[in-house]
């Protein structure tokens, strides 16, 4: 009995607390359990490989991802575990984002103690990733610890290029670019996917999501501007402010990645490369 090394994530739909109404807060926490249990009833590439495991914790409006090594496998490679941890955290962030809901989260790599069979789980992976989600993410993204996101990059730029010369760029497309950086953090790149021809368990498309996300934050903005031509309050004022701060990066963001959409028209869906097959 011990800590085990694993690839943590923890995950807070936004929003759901200001939500006075029981029917709708109700209705949005009942969403989110249904489509992680969904997402977790689909068998992955990830299962049918058979070597990488995943625990999810949820809780109210938040939940916890462990991805970790089966016990199985005796050569463990921490940089495949956390390349495929982060492609796999990045799908099931989109199922959750389907609902039409903004999230906020925080990824790390680390030591954790866990227990399949009932909500025990703690560690310095737990801690530091909810205090990604809290202290750094700020907007609606996913920030992932600074030490594996510098060394992610730096392996996947050292593997393109010692790749055969005809070969880089279509690496470089199907891979894609997990991992974003702006200032100084380091978040997921969940709309990479835009790129890539992703299905998700639900069936529905990355770009009817994305779509969704900017019709939800256009909307949300317009009637925070409206309230604060009327709120008096102070503390209230700065909370919209807050709000609007969120919305307005989100929706720079998805529309940045939306113009920037590359053709992979060349996606492969093999065991070297890929979304749905171990990523080398």
């Amino acid at each position: 009995m011990g800590y085990s090394k694993a690839l943590v994530a923890f995950i807070d739909i936004l929003g759901s607390k200001q939500i006075n109404s029981f029917d709708l807060r109700l209705s949005v926490n009942m969403s989110f359990h249904t489509e992680l249990e969904k997402f977790m009833d689909v068998e992955t590439v990830f299962d049918s490989i058979k070597k990488y495991e995943r625990q999810v914790y949820v809780f109210s409006d938040c939940c916890y991802i462990i991805f970790y090594y089966n016990d199985a496998v005796s050569h463990k490679d921490d940089f495949k575990l956390i390349k495929n941890g982060l492609h796999y955290i990045s799908l099931l962030a989109l199922e959750i984002l389907s609902n039409n809901v903004i999230i906020r989260g925080g990824i790390t790599f680390g030591d954790v103690y866990f227990e399949k069979d009932r909500s025990l789980f703690f560690g310095p992976a737990i801690d530091c990733a909810y205090q990604l989600e809290s202290k750094v993410a700020v907007v609606p993204r996913i920030a992932i610890d600074e030490k594996i996101a510098s060394d992610y990059i730096r392996n996947e730029n050292d593997f393109i290029d010692s790749a055969p010369e005809n070969q880089k760029e279509i690496i470089k497309k199907i891979n894609g670019d997990i991992i974003e950086q702006e200032n100084d953090v380091y978040y997921l790149n969940i709309f990479d996917h835009l790129n890539k021809q992703t299905i998700l368990p639900s069936g529905i498309s990355v770009e009817e999501i994305a779509e969704n996300l900017l019709t939800l934050s256009k909307k949300t903005i317009e009637a925070k501007n409206e309230e604060k031509c009327v709120e008096v309050d102070a503390n209230t004022i700065n909370e919209t402010e807050k709000i609007l701060i969120k919305h307005n990066w989100l929706i720079n963001y998805i529309e940045n990645k939306i113009k920037s959409k590359k053709d992979c028209s060349l996606f492969l869906c093999n065991e070297d490369y890929g979304i749905f097959a171990e990523l080398s």
